[in-house]
């Protein structure tokens, strides 16, 4: 019998969210593992066991064990080859979406301010610089999506998957005017309606966001 492809999740994550949309891509079904991060089920022997860094999300596959979002979208992508590939064959291509991936993780992840807008409360004034910096970032990646449908090649990425889930949380999180970047936009618009995102649950939970959390509305959207 083949192992079990095994994604542990949280379910308003956007890193959750990168993993579900690579695996609907390729096609691929797994198993579910709600992890509540607001009960600390990620410092579990359980889980520890399977991520030793206590994050969210975790993929396990018969005896392999892969974390961190990117590197578990490479092995989704490289450990089951088939008529979908998420990984651009030719070199321009592929130079770019290995490019991007490592710049959201080493660029843009490090002046995303969900955590200090949503879970620590904190306002524009509060946020200022880093409001800024993360306006900044964003041009840049809106510089990259330019006479494009996606960041690297014809078709989607893994640079797109990883991508998405960000700025919907920007949008959806943190009320950020996705106009204002023209190029992100039209290329927003072309990724929700992929089979793969639409009706994702992130989106049903970002709806419920200020009563899951006790938010004010006007407060937390930092970016509008």
């Amino acid at each position: 019998m083949a192992p079990v492809i095994t994604h542990y999740k949280f379910r308003s994550s956007n890193n959750t969210f990168k993993v579900d949309i690579a695996l609907k891509e390729k096609g691929l079904s797994s198993e579910d593992v709600y992890i509540d991060l607001f009960k600390g089920e990620q410092h579990s022997a359980a889980f520890h066991a399977i991520n030793n860094r206590d994050m969210i999300p975790a993929l396990t596959y018969g005896d392999a064990k892969v974390s961190e979002s990117m590197a578990i979208l490479q092995f989704i992508d490289m450990a089951f080859p088939n008529e979908v590939s998420l990984t651009p064959k030719d070199p321009v291509n592929l130079g770019l979406c290995l490019k991007y991936i490592h710049e959201l993780g080493s660029c843009f992840d490090p002046k995303n301010i969900c955590y200090q807008a949503i879970f620590l409360k904190q306002g524009k004034e509060e946020l200022a610089e880093k409001i800024d910096a993360l306006h900044k970032e964003i041009a840049v990646w809106d510089g990259y999506l330019e006479n494009k449908e996606f960041l690297a090649g014809d078709s989607i990425s893994l640079a797109d998957i990883g991508f998405f889930p960000m700025m919907a949380q920007m949008k959806w999180w943190l009320g950020l005017d996705l106009a204002s970047y023209p190029n992100i936009d039209k290329w927003y618009k072309v990724m929700e309606q992929r089979p793969s995102i639409k009706g994702h649950p992130f989106f049903e939970l970002a709806a419920k966001l200020d009563e899951t959390m006790g938010l004010d509305p006007i407060k937390r959207r930092v970016l509008a």
